[in-house]
């Protein structure tokens, strides 16, 4: 009885993830050396120029390794694919930015940035 309930448990549990991961809407669209227009206002190349001055202004890091680039319907999620991308990894540790107006989600303060290319 007990073994028949943990194996319907497990059951659930395991589908549970299964439509937990395959929920993100999030879709891979290149690395930084092939990212190409996807419809936002900002472009891709402004997304990379964008997260580059964010890196070097607010976490004093100067990347050397290639980013993975995802978009949802408003906003480009930039991850270093260093060791490879995921979605997930790209929506939960990634750089968030606006593709409408390009302001940067800051992580650690929970606000919005503006844009750097307009200051």
């Amino acid at each position: 009885m007990i073994k028949t309930m943990l194996k319907i448990f497990f059951l659930m549990f395991v589908v549970l993830i299964f439509f937990a991961c395959s929920s993100y809407k999030l879709k891979y669209i290149g690395d930084s050396n092939q990212v190409c227009l996807y419809g936002f206002k900002i472009t891709p190349d402004e997304c990379s120029q964008i997260v580059m001055i964010y890196r070097m202004k607010h976490l004093k890091v100067i990347k050397k390794t290639v980013d993975g680039y995802y978009k949802d319907d408003q906003y480009y999620y930039v991850v270093d694919s260093f060791f490879g991308s995921t979605a997930y990894g790209a929506m939960k540790n990634g750089i968030k930015v606006n593709g409408y107006t390009g302001e940067v989600y800051d992580r650690k303060t929970q606000k919005w940035l503006p844009n750097p290319l307009n200051e």
